[in-house]
């Protein structure tokens, strides 16, 4: 004690400022409490958007699968695919895959263009569509086309031009349908279908190579094509922003089942009765089209 300390006068100042501020360990104590109620509120709120994860995942998943399949599966292996339909030598065939990927550019452009305009599902659709219909030209006269060496390089341009298709919206599906609380998870989980997916075909479609399968690969997409246009069909939902705002905040109010419900409802009206225009499968240009009417409120 200090002998200037007055200890009637300053005694109770000093007990009270020990009561007051507890000790770092009690303090450390308190903040792990906090932080573990923090987690659990975390995990209740991540189970209350479980039933519209679960929803909307295998469909977007499957289909980013097949997607994979396709793309990796042919770009593995197609040097090999035109070395069989050529008798020259085989720097003639990597010629010909880097001319055919320059000339597949202009789809890569038009792909989110057509985004903007008709809704992700509609786009998914019609590019599953497209490589059902040139790969099953390609697959049923394999033997007529490779000595056609033109019509079979063009025909395999139509093809990957369509993959484009499938390959933009897939992502634009995982980025958009799942709620703010689980969109993370649910595009990771999409993701890791579309890597299982490129293993698969690539491992896969090398097999077929190595046994001169050729045309079993294309087989192989179209029937792969096939599933996925009817899983997009059936499993993918048809929504707008006013879909996707409504579903959000349904699950933000502990209603997963409704929230289910109203994302694979169709595109909703907004408040003033018009249905807002379907951009990238969500969102409008105008802002009277959205559920909101301010910035703030959005």
């Amino acid at each position: 004690v200090p002998p200037t300390c007055d200890l009637a006068r300053d005694l109770p100042g000093w007990v009270s400022t020990v009561v007051r501020r507890p000790p770092p360990a009690l303090r450390d104590h308190k903040k792990l409490q906090v932080l573990h109620e923090g987690r659990e509120e975390s995990h209740r709120d991540e189970e209350k958007f479980l039933q519209v994860l679960l929803a909307a995942a295998p469909g977007d998943g499957v289909d980013l699968a097949a997607v994979c399949i396709v793309e990796y599966g042919l770009k593995q292996n197609d040097a090999a695919i035109f070395a069989s339909n050529a008798d020259g030598p085989y720097r003639n065939s990597i010629l010909t895959v880097a001319a055919t990927r320059m000339l597949v550019i202009p789809s890569l452009a038009f792909a989110p263009w057509l985004l903007k305009k008709i809704s992700s599902k509609s786009v998914q659709m019609i590019g599953f569509a497209g490589c059902i219909l040139f790969n099953f030209l390609l697959a049923i006269a394999y033997e007529d086309l490779k000595k056609l060496n033109l019509l079979f390089d063009a025909l395999y341009i139509f093809q990957l031009s369509f993959q484009s298709l499938p390959g933009v919206s897939t992502m634009a599906i995982s980025a958009e349908i799942y709620p703010s609380a689980v969109k993370g998870t649910g595009a990771a989980i999409s993701s890791a279908c579309g890597k299982l997916g490129a293993t698969f075909g690539s491992y896969y479609f090398t097999h077929l190579k190595n046994e001169g399968r050729i045309s079993d690969i294309f087989w192989t997409v179209t029937f792969t094509s096939a599933l996925a246009f009817i899983l997009t069909i059936v499993l993918i939902p048809s929504y707008n922003g006013n879909t996707l705002f409504k579903a959000e905040e349904l699950a933000d109010a502990g209603k997963p089942r409704e929230a289910r419900r109203m994302l694979f409802s169709g595109p909703q009206k907004s408040a003033e009765g018009k249905e807002s225009q379907e951009v990238n499968g969500s969102e409008s240009d105008s802002g009277e089209d959205y559920s909101c009417t301010s910035s703030d409120e959005c």
